[in-house]
């Protein structure tokens, strides 16, 4: 209290302090209400915003702060709802094989020992439309010992839900190998005694199956349920997949829901976003409990170390992602795949975003699964066997901006072009010096690592000022999406690498040496392309900023414009 000075006592025989100290706290309670000291700073403000209602001076709560507390409490709640609804997992609305069921069954950790009854789940067979041998080999089908959500479709298209079910649960109760042996003696059974013609009656059927896409007849029911379970439970052969099954493996790595009809290019976006910066993972053990309320799955093992990098090699890839990545090179099939426009996606586009993906895995795998791809699509007459369809550009410029550039955007068959003069050059001047060879292979091993990075950036900085304005400037969702932190990153790795590899390609002044054979070339253009002030990666950046900076300024009057709207509401009329 030095700073104050006593000036007397109220009624209640508290001492009143002047206000020598601008910042002192003016306290108020319904004890002392009504006698205080008013200070000119208090009085000015009483002026401008009005009276203040006795019991609550100088206690004025913002309108936003209300709104707070009721955003929390909605999202606390939220968050209290999703949790509830994660541990009653002893009752899941199962999935039928054709689509959404309308039963809800109390899945145990174990299938029943009955095993599963197909004619009584499934719609009976018409007996017009059945032979007598297919009515009895079907009709023999109940006991089936496999757990019934090999019977769902809850996985097949990748669409993972939390209220799907689990597949830490039930993925090792499908792949018992009882069950892959029943399957598999079921269909063979099956298929020797029905065809195609042997209908199942699915008119006043009332049941588990929802009967819009329920398979026909029993061979494709059969065909569906073997096709299923072969998919789902593919192990690695080295046994680096995590939690034993492939499926598991890809969830648990990259969030992936490998299901058996998901699209070709499914999940290949999220690998790139896994993968779009790197780190280290160290080698670890996982111990741990997995379950809820009725079934518990103890696990204990040692989880390898792990890389993750958008360069070539830079991301440690285990055999199931190695063998998904593989089978999508070779899922393309014309007029199915579709791109960003709507528009079927060319095969060497395809085989360009798959490639993307995969150059980020170490070794040489991925390598000759391209080239094995590329045979298939060359046989096949899809593909020109001289190669001219890698010099194919992008044709949609916005996902190109936000994924980066495959091996036909500019500048990459440019510095391929480049490449080959150089080397056809240096051919046909065998006696040129040590300095004037090392020289040129300085520039080959240069540009080299300039075309790596670029094919490995997770953006495309190289788009011309109309592809920039009509892309990003004028289109706020765009530059969202486009101008991203994973981007901004990308531009700057691309600069140290190069400077780490080859700094003249970053030097300010002109570097052109005119050796005694006559070289003609020099990496100066390079330099005034894509890092100078005026440059690619430059121009870009600067589009991102000048996006940025008009979008915090609209944001800001936005703001101020409430603000104004909520202390002056009859601005409104």
């Amino acid at each position: 209290m030095a700073d104050y000075e006593v000036m007397g006592k109220n009624k209640q025989g508290r001492k009143i302090y002047s206000d020598i100290n601008p910042s002192f706290p003016i306290h108020d309670s319904r004890e002392s209400e009504g006698d205080y000291c008013e200070s000119p700073d208090l009085l000015s403000k009483q002026r401008l915003i009005g009276p203040i209602p006795k019991g609550r001076k100088h206690t004025i709560f913002a309108p936003w702060t209300f709104v707070s507390i009721v955003i929390i409490c909605a999202v606390t709640a939220y968050a209290l709802f999703v949790l509830n609804l994660r541990h009653q997992d002893q009752r899941w609305r199962m999935q039928s094989s054709a689509g959404t069921d309308t039963s809800i069954f109390n899945f145990g950790p174990s299938p029943p020992k009955s095993g599963l009854n197909f004619p009584q789940e499934y719609p009976k067979l018409d007996i017009d439309h059945s032979t007598l041998d297919c009515r009895n080999a079907w009709h023999r089908l109940v006991s089936v010992p496999c757990h019934e959500q090999i019977w769902t479709r809850s996985w097949d298209y990748g669409n993972y839900d939390f209220r799907e079910p689990d597949l830490n649960r039930f993925l090792p109760l499908i792949c018992k190998e009882d069950c892959t042996a029943a399957l598999n003696e079921a269909q063979n059974r099956i298929s020797n005694s029905c065809s195609a013609q042997d209908h199942f009656k699915l008119r006043d059927y009332v049941g588990r199956f929802d009967t819009t896409l329920l398979e026909p007849n029993p061979v494709a029911v059969m065909d569906m349920l073997v096709a299923r379970q072969t998919h789902d439970c593919r192990t690695s052969p080295i046994g680096d997949a995590e939690r034993e099954y492939c499926m598991t493996d890809l969830q648990e790595r990259w969030s992936i829901l490998d299901g058996l009809m998901v699209e070709p290019l499914h999940g290949i976006d999220e690998f790139l976003l896994e993968t779009n910066r790197y780190r280290i993972e160290s080698g670890k053990r996982m111990a741990g409990v997995f379950g809820g309320r009725d079934w518990l799955d103890e696990y204990n093992y040692m989880r390898e170390e792990r890389r993750f990098g958008p360069g070539r090699g830079e991301t440690l890839c285990s055999y199931c992602t190695l063998d998904w990545l593989g089978r999508k090179m070779k899922s393309w099939k014309p007029d199915l795949i579709y791109d960003e426009d709507g528009l079927p996606m060319e095969l060497p586009v395809y085989v360009a975003r798959i490639s993307k993906a995969g150059r980020r895995c170490a070794g040489e795998n991925f390598t000759m699964m391209w080239a094995d791809a590329v045979d298939h699509y060359e046989e096949q007459g899809l593909l020109d066997r001289e190669g001219q369809w890698l010099r194919k550009p992008s044709r949609n410029r916005l996902y190109l901006f936000q994924h980066g550039p495959s091996a036909g955007d500019t500048p990459l068959p440019e510095i391929r072009d480049y490449l080959e003069e150089m080397g056809d050059w240096q051919s046909s001047h065998p006696y040129l010096s040590d300095n004037e060879g090392d020289e040129l292979d300085n520039h080959t091993s240069c540009l080299q690592g300039l075309h790596e990075e670029i094919l490995s950036m997770t953006c495309y900085p190289f788009l011309s000022i109309e592809d920039l304005v009509s892309n990003i400037l004028d289109n706020p969702e765009h530059f969202r999406s486009s101008c991203t932190s994973h981007c901004q990153a990308s531009i700057q790795r691309l600069r140290f690498m190069t400077f780490e590899a080859c700094p003249e390609l970053l030097a300010d002044q002109k570097r052109v040496r005119t050796l005694k054979g006559g070289n003609p070339f020099s990496l100066y253009e390079w330099r005034e392309l894509i890092f100078s002030d005026t440059g690619s990666l430059a121009l870009a950046e600067n589009a991102c900023v000048r996006v940025a900076l008009k979008t915090l300024l609209a944001a800001v009057a936005t703001n101020v414009l409430i603000w104004d709207l909520m202390y002056n509401p009859e601005e409104l009329n």
